[in-house]
């Protein structure tokens, strides 16, 4: 493992969002924090998403940084984001990696740790299909 990849520290939470979501998707909300424990900078460059669903689909998404940024995170600090994804029916995960670079400009990756996107309280399934319970 290249020793930069374990100078990135990687957490997330998740939060359904019932107003975002609908009978036909349900929507999710993730916090991703990156802490620097490394002596030097590093630059997020690229971020790569494996999502899976309750009906077995399979999506990736691969982009430039995250949110419209390509941070530099300094020694000691931290930089969070969140965004958000739907998903056709729970339960549902989401992990990947993100590749970043160190200050000479090598890349690395830092998994995304795998995390469920959970069956939302009053949710139910009928006749195959996803509703949302009022």
């Amino acid at each position: 493992m290249n020793p930069s990849s374990q100078s990135v520290q990687v957490s997330v939470r998740v939060l359904h969002s019932p107003g975002h979501s609908s009978a036909n998707s349900q929507f999710y909300v993730y916090f991703v924090t990156f802490t620097n424990t490394g002596s030097s900078s590093v630059r997020l460059l690229r971020r790569h998403f494996v999502i899976c669903d309750g009906n077995g689909e399979t999506h990736e998404v691969d982009g430039e940084g995250v949110v419209g940024e390509q941070p530099v995170i300094a020694p000691g600090e931290r930089f969070e984001y969140h965004s958000g994804v739907p998903i056709q029916r729970p339960p549902g995960s989401m992990g990947g990696h993100y590749t970043f670079s160190d200050s000479s400009g090598q890349p690395f990756e830092v998994a995304l740790p795998e995390f469920a996107l959970p069956v939302p309280d009053g949710y139910s399934s009928q006749a195959g299909q996803p509703r949302v319970i009022n």
